[in-house]
């Protein structure tokens, strides 16, 4: 962290912050949001506060996904789209299940390693040919795939609930 950069609030609080119901609801017990946002719907479950933040559990969809070399993100480029998208995999229609065991924001704490996601595109085209198999299979092994998801997700999430709170938020429950 930089010297003038303040800490980036967890998931979790970030949501307690944005979802009023939410603070309504005992933190004791396991929440869940559903939120309807740009780039996909989601269903998210805070696990128990205890000593530690809570888990961030997130399933859902994201409609698409564009993979080329050094990057992943929800739309391509200008420049992708003036070179007819030339070295790039679209992903599309994306199933996700991500844990995030602290919900802690700056990366997904390694739960790639541990077995803790799923990314799976039901459609995948690939214009990038040979290399585009090659970038799949290194996004998916090496985590970049499910770390790059969750960042995005989680971006979306907050910026729907901010921007547009009434269209974004669905039911919000307690278990």
């Amino acid at each position: 962290m930089g010297r003038n950069q303040e800490p980036v609030p967890n998931f979790a609080e970030s949501l307690r912050a944005l979802v009023a119901p939410l603070c309504k609801l005992q933190p004791s017990k396991i929440n869940m949001v559903h939120v309807r946002a740009s780039y996909g719907n989601y269903k998210i479950t805070l696990g128990q506060n205890t000593e530690q933040d809570p888990s961030v559990e997130i399933d859902g969809e994201i409609h698409h996904l564009f993979l080329t070399p050094g990057r992943i993100a929800p739309n391509p480029t200008n420049l992708q789209i003036e070179k007819n998208m030339k070295d790039t995999v679209i992903m599309r229609d994306l199933s996700v299940h991500l844990l995030n065991p602290d919900g802690q924001a700056e990366e997904q704490n390694d739960a790639a390693e541990k077995g803790n996601h799923s990314v799976e595109a039901r459609e995948m085209i690939n214009l990038a040919g040979e290399r585009g198999e090659e970038l799949i299979q290194e996004a998916v092994a090496s985590g970049k795939l499910s770390k790059a998801a969750y960042e995005i997700i989680r971006h979306d999430i907050l910026t729907a609930l901010t921007d547009h709170p009434e269209d974004s938020l669905g039911e919000v429950s307690e278990f």
